[in-house]
């Protein structure tokens, strides 16, 4: 990873993917609930993935879901905000910027942040754009099966 190139300048069209890690995060119509960009007490920031142009085919999206599932096997869902969701949509801005993460040997290069949303009020804005956007992946809850 040490020879991976920074991200950006980030530009209207850049989408950035955010994982969802509870089924009743996103209902059956397809409305994204604002707890998925939820952060605890002790995050600085809100994480995303950059969407690279691997992530942009449906079997780098497949591979994605897959190699990020929980040890159970479910696989967590996705949604996604543009940059301008992110920088003018939102206001105050959340601007995106490039934070690799070390201890994701896959996808760690992609790795951006914003600041925390301040209130449950900016939760509900970014809810409302991802659910505009349309959820990319449904969490699957199934686990993995047993070989025998």
């Amino acid at each position: 990873m040490g020879d991976q190139q920074s991200l950006g300048p980030f530009c209207s069209e850049d989408c950035f993917l955010r994982r969802i890690a509870k089924k009743r995060h996103v209902a059956r119509d397809g409305t994204v609930s604002p707890e998925v960009f939820d952060v605890t007490d002790a995050d600085d920031t809100l994480s995303f993935t950059f969407q690279d142009d691997n992530l942009k085919t449906e079997e780098g999206l497949d591979r994605y879901q897959r190699e990020t599932a929980f040890p159970s096997g479910a696989r967590l869902g996705i949604c996604w905000l543009s940059y301008d969701d992110l920088t003018v949509s939102l206001d105050p801005p959340l601007p995106p910027r490039h934070e690799p993460d070390p201890e994701d040997e896959k996808y760690g290069h992609l790795h951006c942040v914003t600041d925390c949303p301040k209130s449950y009020v900016r939760m509900v804005q970014m809810a409302k754009l991802a659910t505009d956007n349309g959820v990319v992946r449904h969490f699957d809850p199934h686990r993995k099966r047993r070989t025998q």
